[in-house]
């Protein structure tokens, strides 16, 4: 395997990461703004209502995250043993 093949899977690894990264910071501010309108907004059903409606959208960010992060990592590391079989296969 050569060094730009290991490069390029460290470099795809990392971007996974940093997309599960954003994934939880979105379901952060959903979360924050969630807690934020309940604090300070009137006790009516609208804001109750926004309140349940920010919490889900959080959790579903958080879950689409780390679904879509285990997936892909799962892809990254099928894609790389399919490279070393071929370079097994070219050297005999």
């Amino acid at each position: 395997m050569k060094i730009t093949d290991i490069l390029a899977k460290r470099r795809t690894s990392l971007a996974n990461e940093r997309t599960l990264l954003a994934w939880i910071r979105t379901g952060l501010a959903f979360l924050g703004l969630g807690l934020a309108i309940l604090h300070f907004g009137h006790e009516t059903p609208l804001v109750f209502g926004t309140f349940v409606l920010m919490t889900g959208l959080s959790s579903a960010c958080l879950i689409i995250g780390i679904i879509q992060f285990f997936t892909f990592r799962k892809k990254i590391d099928e894609d790389i043993q399919l490279i070393l079989l071929k370079e097994q296969e070219k050297q005999a």
